[in-house]
């Protein structure tokens, strides 16, 4: 059975909140874009522009308990940990598992 799932998730921890970031798989447009910039280029306006169609974080509270919304997450500095965590979440969508790397080399009875 494949492990594929159409969408990954992690919990992190961030400024006293437990977030749940939920991402869909990164597309192979978006990996070829992305992994052709250097550092200095994916900034955060290109992390946000990828992560405002894709990302999803719960649990972000402000300091009055209201829920902080995406589009907040995504723009202010503040939560640049939190973005390189749902970009990292991204970027990992489009590893293989080891145990699939070269399906060729595998035995069949």
């Amino acid at each position: 059975m494949s492990k594929y799932l159409p969408r990954a998730t992690k919990t992190v921890n961030f400024d006293g909140d437990t977030v749940t970031i939920e991402v869909d798989r990164i597309s192979m447009k978006d990996a070829m874009a992305m992994s052709a910039m250097s550092k200095p280029e994916l900034s955060a306006a290109t992390e946000a522009a990828l992560l405002s169609h894709n990302a999803v974080f719960r649990g972000v509270l402000a300091a009055d308990g209201t829920e902080v919304p995406r589009e907040t997450v995504l723009s202010e500095f503040y939560f640049s940990a939190l973005v390189g965590e749902a970009v990292s979440l991204l970027m990992s969508t489009g590893e293989v598992p080891k145990e699939l790397e070269n399906p060729s080399s595998a035995s069949s009875t």
